[in-house]
């Protein structure tokens, strides 16, 4: 499994983290989760890490199953 974060920091900023499942015979990219103003910034096998910049905070969160 492969996760991508992909967004935009323009108009407010919108990112999404997709998963692409290279197992499968023709691998879709999925969204997964989106995010307003919260950028990723380390997996670090268990859980994302990131800081929530609004809220002065740093969150942890796992991937779906």
């Amino acid at each position: 499994m492969i996760y991508v974060l992909r967004g935009t920091e323009q108009n407010g900023e919108s990112w999404t983290i997709a998963q692409l499942d290279l197992s499968e015979e023709r691998p879709e990219m999925k969204d997964w989760r989106r995010f307003v103003r919260l950028p990723l910034t380390y997996f670090d096998g268990k859980y994302f890490w990131s800081n929530h910049r609004a809220a002065n905070e740093i969150v942890a969160f796992s991937p779906p199953k």
